[in-house]
């Protein structure tokens, strides 16, 4: 049973994101990023508990951080209830983002591209168990579907993808909040760095904006 789906936004030989992966261990959901190197990881769990994290590797290069504390955002989400799928968690990519950085050369990646305009979002969702793949042979979904992984628990993550219009505006506001608040951080940001921020949309689903630093 296919348990990860790799997916970027962009073309392999061309401009193009981080790459982001999407790993299934029975019934917990974990969600990775060049983005975040090996420090971060997020996690979907069964239990309906999630959290950005640091990871169990970057705590243990800390001198005086206590493997309680690595967990820095939490919430909680719901399990579906009737036969809609529930969307659990978002990631959102500018077009703008996009650049000419190194290729991965021995990974399968699924590449999504198309547009010189707009933000692609993935919609990671959730649901009720089923033997069989929800989305196959449907023509009634909202969004195109990227992958489709089985838990343990017989229910299905489906990634989807979109393009969205978020406003240039709105997208240098994001990008300046975030710098503002690793600043606060004492965080250092060097040219070229990918940078994230955290936040719900409109509708209250967690997501996560990806970002590159050029100055």
């Amino acid at each position: 049973m296919k348990s990860t789906c790799r997916f970027a936004v962009g073309e392999r030989n061309g401009l193009k994101s981080s790459i982001w992966t999407v790993a299934i261990n029975k019934a917990d959901i974990y969600v990775f990023s060049r983005l975040f190197g090996s420090d971060f990881k997020l996690s979907l769990h069964e239990s309906g508990n999630a959290q950005w994290s640091f990871t169990s590797d970057f705590v243990a290069r800390q001198i005086d951080m206590p493997n309680k504390d690595r967990h820095f955002i939490k919430w909680t989400f719901s399990r579906p209830l009737d036969s809609m799928a529930i969307n659990i968690f978002r990631i959102q990519i500018p077009h703008t983002e996009l650049r000419n950085i190194p290729s991965p050369t021995n990974k399968k990646v699924k590449w999504v591209s198309g547009v010189t305009l707009g933000t692609y979002q993935f919609d990671l969702c959730i649901t009720m168990p089923s033997d069989t793949d929800p989305t196959a042979g449907r023509d009634d979904l909202p969004h195109r579907v990227l992958d489709c992984l089985q838990l343990a628990d017989k229910r299905w993550l489906v990634i989807f993808v979109q393009v969205v219009g978020l406003t240039p505006s709105d997208l240098e506001k994001a990008k300046r909040t975030v710098i503002s608040e690793m600043r606060k951080k004492n965080v250092e940001i060097g040219k070229g760095d990918w940078i994230s921020l955290y936040g719900k949309g409109d509708d209250g689903v967690p997501l996560v904006l990806e970002f590159h630093y050029d100055k």
